[in-house]
């Protein structure tokens, strides 16, 4: 009998098959993972400052930068690591088809209607200097970002974020899924960068 060198292609992909799965029975249970909560244990909209995105841009183009929107999000504490998860406008593909179900959580407004996202896939690690609270009475899509809040304050959805953001995060940092992570940020590598960021400007905030 042969030795095997490494795990072959069938080995990753019932890894993969097992990961999901693990996945989707803690979905269902309602569990969440102790290292990973929310800012604050609350759903807050922050805004990320420009030039610290631009930086991160430099070093990955699947960073957001260009949008209709103001780049906003929720922020999450993962392995002591802020990281904030952006919100789109823009549910759908370009071609009318929804986003891929693992990185993305849908936002319904009161009548059903699939009105933005979050996209994981495009969460940045930031240093909380860089990030400013949205006050979401003075935005001038006020009523836009109260439809989003409400919907992303209950307790189902919450476990959803957080269990999604726990298994995005393990899959690509640990080079599970290549698929994945051919459309996910490189946080590994954007954590690196932020810790330099911080190093060249002390003295922001």
């Amino acid at each position: 009998m042969k030795n095997r060198e490494g795990p072959t292609l069938v080995d990753k992909k019932i890894e993969i098959a097992l990961s999901n799965l693990n996945f989707y029975l803690k979905l269902k249970r309602g569990e969440k993972m102790d290292e990973l909560t929310l800012l604050d244990q609350k759903i807050r909209f922050y805004e990320v400052e420009d030039e610290y995105r631009r930086y991160l841009y430099q070093f990955d183009k699947k960073v957001s930068l260009k949008s209709d929107r103001k780049y906003t999000g929720i922020i999450v504490s993962l392995e002591n690591i802020f990281y904030v998860i952006p919100l789109t406008s823009k549910p759908l593909r370009k071609d009318g088809r929804k986003r891929n179900k693992r990185t993305t959580v849908e936002i319904y407004n009161e009548s059903g209607i699939l009105i933005s996202a979050l996209l994981i896939n495009n969460m940045i690690p930031v240093d909380l200097r860089y990030c400013n609270l949205v006050n979401i009475e003075k935005e001038k899509y006020k009523d836009y970002l109260i439809s989003e809040y409400t919907y992303l304050r209950k307790k189902e959805v919450i476990k959803e974020i957080l269990l999604k953001v726990s298994n995005v995060y393990d899959i690509v940092k640990h080079d599970k899924d290549d698929f994945l992570k051919s459309f996910c940020c490189d946080f590994k590598l954007l954590e690196d960068k932020c810790v330099i960021y911080k190093k060249q400007k002390p003295h922001l905030k």
